[in-house]
């Protein structure tokens, strides 16, 4: 079993998501990737970052701007609806799940203060 870094309990979640390397990470990271912005499952959630289901390893440490499609958080959530949240993540953990899928753990670096809201609008009805 491998050591739990989270410091708050993550909800799960099933949604559409996407991802490309952060401009800050220009020439530091070479990434094997085909297409600029990647699609993958966003699979968990808390108030300080997310899981991602993701096709490629990304490196610890790297910058994401990341893109989620909202709509199953307003399901649940009270605050106004919205279709998607933006946000620049850093990749904490990067985990082999089976060939070709990772699961990436991302702490939040820049999130605005009403997405964060409606996240934990979304935590505070599944709790």
């Amino acid at each position: 079993m491998g050591l739990d870094t989270r410091f708050r309990q993550r909800w799960p979640i099933n949604a559409e998501a996407e991802y490309k390397v952060h401009e800050a990470m220009d020439g530091d990271v070479q990434l094997n990737i085909p297409s600029p912005r990647v699609k993958c499952r966003l699979i968990d959630v808390s108030l300080l970052g997310c899981s991602l289901d993701s096709p490629y390893l990304i490196p610890h440490k790297t910058l994401l701007d990341i893109t989620i499609d909202a709509t199953p958080l307003a399901v649940t959530a009270d605050t106004p609806a919205r279709s998607s949240i933006r946000f620049v993540g850093r990749v904490t953990s990067c985990t082999l799940k089976s060939v070709n899928r990772y699961r990436l753990g991302i702490s939040f670096m820049d999130i605005r203060e009403e997405d964060l809201a409606f996240i934990e609008s979304y935590i505070n009805k599944k709790s």
